[in-house]
């Protein structure tokens, strides 16, 4: 089993919670400063710890969204005996995960941008935070699919947002 949720990130704790009527709901404070939100009800998922292997360098192009997907996916496979299996590195498995948006924070960014007409807070990073797809794309590039839909969503890491970059980068300096 692979999850991350407001009941515990392992299958004892959330059989656990589940059987005592536990749900994770809890009173929510800190959306006490959004003017004219009428609930402060919700369920966080419980902390955890990244492992080591979750470095800077694997983990930039990650928002919370796809770090969970990440995280989840890799305990679901390590559970099921697949982690780092060829079946999954031979472009035999490809990747169908769903997110209907990427990461919130990076979707604001987008949406300052639109509002503000300033790329400021947007990086080379930025839009695969954003993307709808950031749990299939992250899911094949750090667990090493190479399936189909794992190949097409490399492309968008290593090819179409690097020319992005560059075309943001030309205008600047042609201003």
């Amino acid at each position: 089993m692979g999850g991350i949720s407001p009941i515990g990130n392992d299958w004892g704790t959330v059989k656990k919670n589940i059987l005592s009527g536990k749900n994770g709901t809890r009173f929510m404070e800190e959306w006490n400063e959004y003017d004219g939100l009428s609930t402060r009800l919700g369920a966080p998922v419980v902390p955890y710890d990244l492992p080591a292997h979750y470095d800077r360098k694997r983990t930039r192009s990650m928002g919370k969204v796809a770090l969970y997907a990440v995280l989840a996916s890799e305990w679901a496979l390590e559970d099921a005996g697949l982690l780092g299996h060829e079946v999954i590195t031979s472009g035999l498995t490809g990747i169908a995960y769903g997110s209907s948006s990427g990461t919130p924070s990076a979707v604001g960014d987008f949406g300052k941008m639109l509002f503000n007409k300033t790329t400021d807070n947007i990086n080379a990073n930025s839009y695969i935070k954003m993307m709808p797809h950031t749990t299939t794309s992250n899911i094949g590039i750090f667990l090493v699919s190479r399936g189909v839909l794992s190949q097409v969503q490399q492309l968008v890491h290593r090819v179409v947002f690097p020319l992005a970059m560059l075309m943001k980068q030309s205008r600047r300096v042609s201003k």
